[in-house]
């Protein structure tokens, strides 16, 4: 049972449709209780029962405790019973005709009931007449009537018991197909004979009080009708269909015995059964029922049919509100109130921001009247006067509607502004400010100067405290300017990095008067110098490798960088726990050739230093070392399609390797781009241009003129093992200019026989204004000696050169095939007499583009001093009259032969070794110093070099 609080505020909410009176026992089956406002729960053990609540039992039993009254009842498959007053304050119990059975009566007790109290007790007592009826729940005093499927309604009346102390509990208990009980029954005249066996409710007794008048109900046809959003009260919703089985005529209520739902928004006549809508019910068109873009959009009611015996159906009918089309509404929300005749209208000057809110999702556009029309323009959803227009004192009107897709036009919006005259403020030409390099957030700039009447207020063109680019803001109220966050998050490689042109930054700064009146004019911020570190950065597409990649040579991992801003970097520091593992060549930063690579993660970190010693900042690199064989892309892939180019152009083929076979696709997991334009064939890797790339061609990617003339596609090629790999690929668009080319060589004579090595001509170079350079094309008589390598030009090695001239020409070609202009180029080949007077030799080393891993070897016989022989390296070493020499020469004595190391860019990296077979320098010169051998060679021109 409840608490006793819980039953004082019972009884002190008698009338309050929520008021607690019971509690659920035990349930077992299933029992659902709706409410007075028709929700529908499914009764649970603890649950609370509610004043007016009516329950259904759909199978097995349920057991129901009162508060007030501490009785109970229990209620079996099929009953319903109204729990009105009537039944919680009855003290006496109730069990059904369903509980009566063994099986039922056992579970009953299972559930609390009073095992005493189950059945009606034996013929005790004197007999006694049948109380009146209770009329809102039919049957006695005693019992409620109780009615399944067409059978008797059982009543304590003719009983040989005596009744209940208390009173009954009463209710009006059916099942869920039979509601046509009359509440009309007859008490015997007399009290019942205690030993008479005959039971009062035997049917075939011809005195059966409780027989019904009219054993049949009639029946609602008729479940859903269909309301459009925003009817008008009294629109009819639909005529409730009903048949009754008697013909004894019916009448039309909703369940609340009330011609009104209730809710409210519906009444029903009658006689008809016309559903008609209510004045409440059409006022629930904005953000209600008649709203059909609010949900929920059905309403239902229940509807009761009772024919004039008195028998009564309920069923439910749904009522489904549709969609009509509605009109847009609009709104300007502008904070303008005043413009100055004088303000510069040559940039829009913004008004107002436009909403419209659509219910149906489908509003087109604006339209502007009013004798003003022509002063405004409507910019997405900005209102803004147009630029260059000239203002007048006066009033600006306009008006504003909007239309949606159907043609409907919605509520107008009018504005009204008014243009006064005055004096505009002034500011002091051509300020300029100065601010250091690497200047932290916060840093006073400058204070802006301007004059003008009352108070002034300061802020950028952009209508805020903070500049376009978001570096500097400005006081309101005092005009300082000051460094933000973002501002001077630029020292790296923006405006506060002096070394990044330009070094300025121009802020259209505008001041307002008390009146209104702005004037707007450039303030200058100039970045100044600082000495600095320098910063490295590293640039890698390398994200995993396979344990077993062949390393017998170097595998490029990324590229360095270093910038310094005073021009001093000197060298870069590797660190980390596998530093052994890579080396630095150049700016280039590789896998050293023959390591072996375990499954894990690669972890370094890299330092760049200048001359003075200063440290740059550390990048920290790593990549994951995994099992197996990942597919490999080529870096840096580029196509060229010629704008205006048709959908299904080849535009190219990703080239790629891995074991087994690959598939191709674009990073987004489909063959088809991010962007739409381009496709990719899963097995050849082939992109090709699609009908949506083709529609660019107007002013899109296919317009060259229209910029950015690329696309970048992330292209993932996975291997049969499901490993993947994703580089970028870049699609160049063309705008058909041949490309140019020139060649830079310093070689002016080559000595005629075969060469042991390749042999440096000049470096080729090229300018195409598309960026879509293919290769060089070389022709001319002696093409086949000559091969070209990454734009450097060579005479192949173990070439037979014939003394004379040797002459090729290039050209330049382009991804379209498109051709250049014509570099010719000559260089005489001379018997390898020396050149001598007497028996000296000379001999000569030409430009060298050999590296450190792979340096050039030359072996020279029978050279002697004494003779006069001389080593010309004018051409090989380079600005060496501005270094000293051991820079670019060293000297090594062994086995009696002298070898000499060349760096000949005097960067420590030897690229040439000369070696002079059986000549030992030290023992001819009596010393092993190099600088006094180099010397002694130069003063007797045994070595010759640009001094």
């Amino acid at each position: 049972m409840k608490d006793q609080q819980g039953l004082n505020n019972s009884q002190n909410n008698l009338n309050d449709s929520t008021v607690i009176i019971g509690e659920v026992k035990g349930v077992s089956g299933k029992a659902i209780a709706t409410s007075e406002n028709g929700t529908q729960r499914i009764l649970h053990t603890d649950d609370n029962i509610f004043k007016n609540d009516k329950i259904t039992v759909i199978s097995g039993t349920v057991h129901i405790e009162f508060f007030e009254s501490n009785g109970y009842v229990t209620l079996g498959p099929g009953d319903r019973v109204l729990l009105d007053e009537s039944v919680y304050t009855a003290e006496p119990h109730y069990v059904p005709e369903s509980v009566v059975d063994a099986k039922s009566i056992i579970a009953a007790i299972d559930l609390g009931a009073d095992p005493t109290k189950l059945l009606p007790p034996t013929a005790a007592g004197p007999k006694n007449t049948a109380p009146p009826a209770i009329e809102e729940n039919e049957g006695s005093p005693e019992f409620p009537v109780i009615d399944r499927d067409g059978g008797s309604t059982i009543a304590t009346a003719g009983f040989d018991t005596a009744p209940f102390i208390g009173g009954p509990v009463a209710g009006f208990v059916d099942d869920d197909d039979d509601e046509n009980n009359t509440g009309e029954e007859e008490a015997p005249d007399g009290p019942t004979d205690p030993v008479d066996p005959v039971d009062p409710v035997d049917p075939v007794d011809p005195v059966d009080p409780v027989d019904p008048v009219d054993p049949e109900t009639p029946d609602i046809t008729t479940n859903k009708f269909y309301l459009p959003e925003n009817s008008q009260s009294s629109t009819e919703v639909g005529k409730v269909k009903a048949t009754d089985p008697t013909g004894n005529g019916i009448k039309f209520s909703f369940e609340n015995g009330s011609l009104i739902s209730q809710d409210g928004y519906f009444e029903i006549d009658p006689d008809t059964g016309i559903i008609y809508l209510t004045l409440l019910g059409s006022e629930t068109n904005q953000n209600g029922l008649l709203d059909f873009e609010s949900d929920p959009n059905m309403a239902t009611v229940w509807v009761q049919v009772t024919d004039s015996a008195g028998n009564s159906t309920s069923e439910a009918v749904n009522i489904c509100i549709t969609d009509v089309n509605e009109p847009p509404t609009i709104d300007l929300n502008s904070q303008l109130t005043v413009l100055d005749e004088c303000i510069d209208t040559s940039n829009p000057i913004k008004i107002g921001t436009l909403k419209a809110v659509d219910p149906d999702d489908n509003f087109s556009h604006y339209i502007i009247t009013g004798k003003d029309k022509d002063l405004v323009e409507i910019s997405g959803d900005m209102l803004q006067l147009k630029p260059g227009v000239t203002l007048n004192v006066g009033t600006i009107n306009i008006s504003i509607v909007g239309i949606d897709e159907g043609g409907l036009t919605s509520n107008q919006v009018d504005f009204s502004v008014d243009v006064v005259a005055g004096n505009v403020p002034d500011i002091e030409d051509q300020q300029k400010f100065y601010l250091e390099e690497n200047s932290a957030a916060g840093t006073a700039v400058g204070t802006v100067k301007a004059n003008g009447s009352g108070n002034l207020t300061f802020k950028f063109e952009n209508g805020t405290q903070t500049s376009k680019d978001g570096y500097f803001s400005i006081d309101a109220v005092t005009g300082v300017i000051t460094l933000t966050a973002l501002g001077a998050a630029t020292n790296a490689n923006g405006l506060l990095n002096f070394e990044c042109a330009p070094n300025v930054d121009t802020l259209r700064v505008t001041v307002t008067n008390e009146a209104g009146k702005s004037v707007t004019e450039d303030v200058t911020v100039c970045i100044t110098d600082v000495n600095e570190p320098p910063t490295i950065d590293l640039t890698s597409q390398l994200t995993v490798l396979d344990e077993c990649i062949d390393t017998a040579n170097p595998i490029k991992i990324g590229t360095l960088k270093a910038v310094d801003p005073d021009n001093n970097f000197d060298h870069y520091v590797i660190t980390g726990k596998d530093k052994d593992l890579v080396e630095i060549s150049g700016d280039m930063l590789q896998l050293k050739p023959g390591v072996t690579l375990n499954v894990g993660t690669i972890n370094i970190s890299i330092v760049g230093i200048d001359e003075g010693g200063l440290t740059s900042n550390q990048v920290d690199f790593s990549v994951d070392v995994v099992p197996g064989n990942v597919p490999d892309i080529k870096d840096q892939q580029k196509f060229y399609l010629k704008e205006n180019s048709v959908a299904g152009k080849e535009v190219g083929k990703v080239e790629a390797s891995g074991s087994g076979k690959l598939t191709f696709k674009f990073e987004n997991g489909t063959q088809t781009s991010k962007d739409g334009y381009f496709s990719i064939d899963s097995v050849t890797g082939v992109i090709t241009l699609t009908a949506l790339g083709e529609a660019t061609k107007a002013n899109g990617l296919l317009n060259f003129e229209c910029v950015p003339n690329t696309d970048t596609l992330r292209v993932t090629v996975t291997s049969e093992t499901g490993k993947s790999v994703t580089e970028d690929v870049t699609v160049c668009i063309t705008d058909e200019q041949p490309p140019t080319i020139d060649l830079d060589s310093s070689l002016t004579l080559l000595e005629a026989g075969s060469t042991s090595s390749k042999v440096f001509i000049g470096t080729l170079s090229e300018t195409d204004p598309e960026g879509n350079f293919e290769r060089y094309e070389i022709s001319g008589k002696d093409k086949d000696l000559v091969v070209e390598e990454n734009g450097e030009l060579y005479i192949k090695d173990n070439a037979t050169l014939n003394a004379g001239e040797l002459s090729i020409s290039i050209i330049g070609v382009d991804a379209t095939g498109e051709k250049g202009n014509q570099v010719d180029f000559t260089v005489d080949v001379v018997n390898p007499s020396p050149i001598t007077t007497s028996q000296k030799d000379e001999f000569y080393f030409g430009p060298s583009k050999a590296t450190a891993a792979n340096p050039v070897v030359d072996m020279i016989d029978q050279f002697d001093v004494t003779e006069g022989d001389s080593l010309n390296l004018k051409d090989l070493l380079v600005d060496e009259e501005n270094n000293p020499l051991d820079e670019y020469l060293t000297l090594n004595f062994a086995n009696g032969s002298t070898t000499i190391d060349v760096s000949p860019e005097a960067n420590g990296d030897v690229t040439y070794k000369i070696i002079l077979k059986d000549v030992d320098l030290s023992a001819q010169y009596g010393t092993m110093d190099s600088n006094v051998i180099l010397t002694n060679l130069l003063d007797d021109n045994n070595l010759i070099i640009d001094k």
